[in-house]
């Protein structure tokens, strides 16, 4: 690949980590890095686990009649 690509590309991913991080706080940050981790590595284990924190936390923000996480 590209060097152009790969900065670019990185540099998304961080981007979209910080958000993650700013929206759903550290515990959102590590379950998207345990869920990317798992993807790379092909580990099921990983992923579930990274992807259950998310979907916790997403579930966890849309109660009704609470405010969403981060406001």
């Amino acid at each position: 690949m590209p060097v152009g690509i790969t900065l670019a590309m990185s540099a998304l991913l961080v981007g979209f980590e910080r958000f993650v991080e700013w929206r759903f706080g550290t515990v959102g940050a590590i379950g998207l890095t345990t869920l990317l981790v798992g993807l790379k590595a092909q580990n099921v284990t990983c992923m579930t686990v990274g992807g259950l924190a998310l979907a916790v936390l997403l579930l966890q923000s849309a109660e009704p009649g609470r405010p969403a996480a981060g406001q």
